[in-house]
C-alpha cells in the first residue's frame, strides 16, 4: 500500500512540484491551497504525513496543526512544517 502524504501550500507552482516528485517516487499525494482545507482533507482522509506550509491565506499552518492535533483521530499524523 502507498504511503498517503498531504501538501499544503498557497503557492500553486510549489504545490505542483511537490506533487510531481512524490508521486514519481511512489507516494500517493493529495493537495490543499490553505490551512481550512488541510484541516478538512486530514479528517477525512488521514493520511500518513503532512507537509505543511507555516504562512497561508484563511488558515496559516499553525492553526491547522493546532485543529489537526485537537482531533483524536488526527493527533498523531506526524506533521513537518
Amino acid at each position: 500500500m502507498k504511503k498517503l502524504i498531504l501538501i499544503v501550500d498557497d503557492s500553486p507552482d510549489l504545490l505542483e512540484l511537490s506533487q510531481m516528485a512524490l508521486e514519481f517516487f511512489g507516494y500517493e499525494v493529495l493537495a490543499a491551497k490553505n490551512g481550512l482545507e488541510a484541516v478538512e482533507i486530514a479528517h477525512l482522509k488521514l493520511p500518513d504525513l503532512i507537509v505543511m506550509d507555516m504562512f497561508m491565506p484563511l488558515m496559516d499552518g499553525i492553526q491547522a496543526t493546532s485543529l489537526i492535533r485537537l482531533n483524536p483521530k488526527t493527533k498523531n499524523i506526524l506533521i513537518l512544517a
